[in-house]
């Protein structure tokens, strides 16, 4: 959350303040931690050449059966192409 955030404000999307506020909003955001499948991630990174935590987010996508929620183009279009339901991102 807080690269996406710092991302947004990198780009002018949003200012700091608002920033901010949107991370401390998040953290009332329950959540809970869920174990990856790492050799699968491993291949999914080098299937794709993208990063190895970029490949965390789509195994766990898939292995949960939950929508990828990303800024990142790169990621999202691979999400797409391997059948991971991508949410959109109006920022």
């Amino acid at each position: 959350m807080g690269n996406a955030l710092a991302a947004l404000v990198r780009r002018d999307k949003l200012d700091f303040e608002t920033a901010k506020l949107a991370l401390r909003d998040s953290l009332k955001v329950p959540f809970r931690s869920v174990s990856i499948d790492l050799e699968w991630s491993l291949i999914l990174s080098h299937r794709h050449c993208i990063y190895a935590y970029d490949a965390y987010m789509l195994a766990c996508a898939e292995r949960y059966r939950t929508p990828l929620l990303t800024l990142d183009r790169r990621l999202r279009d691979v999400a797409r192409s391997a059948g991971i339901e991508v949410l959109e991102v109006y920022a």
